[in-house]
């Protein structure tokens, strides 16, 4: 379990810093919004939070878990940049909702979601992994 928790950090490393074009460095801020605010500002009713944009939703199924990849970005002045993703998983058997934030840019935060995803089920880091590479090789 400890080498398939590695080899997913390392290549979401890759993947985050190399994934969109136009990055922007994922500051607290962001991270917080990512992991409380989103949900907060959707179930409640109150949509986005300004100056943040879904540049798209990727939805994957594996085992009973559902994996939403929300690409979250952020109006500049001239552009939106890529902030990093917001992992919204649901798990269809206890009906429980899970948030996490893989930020781009920003490797101590990074390291804080890498430390929050340990926390789960190993089912669930096993099926986070599966959705990953899935996401990354653009599959369904």
């Amino acid at each position: 379990m400890k080498s398939i928790c590695v080899i997913f950090i390392l290549s979401l490393c890759s993947f985050i810093s190399m994934a969109q074009t136009k990055n922007a460095v994922a500051t607290e801020e962001d991270y917080n919004y990512m992991i409380k605010g989103y949900s907060l500002g959707v179930k409640s009713g109150m949509g986005l939070k300004d100056p943040y944009v879904v540049m798209g939703t990727n939805t994957f199924n594996e085992g009973h878990y559902q994996f939403d990849y929300i690409s979250l970005g952020k109006k500049g002045a001239s552009e939106t940049e890529f902030v990093g993703y917001i992992v919204k998983v649901n798990d269809n058997d206890s009906k429980n909702e899970y948030y996490f934030a893989l930020p781009g840019q920003a490797p101590s935060l990074l390291e804080r979601s890498f430390l929050n995803i340990r926390t789960v089920a190993p089912d669930m880091v096993i099926a986070f992994l599966k959705t990953y590479i899935r996401l990354d090789q653009g599959l369904k």
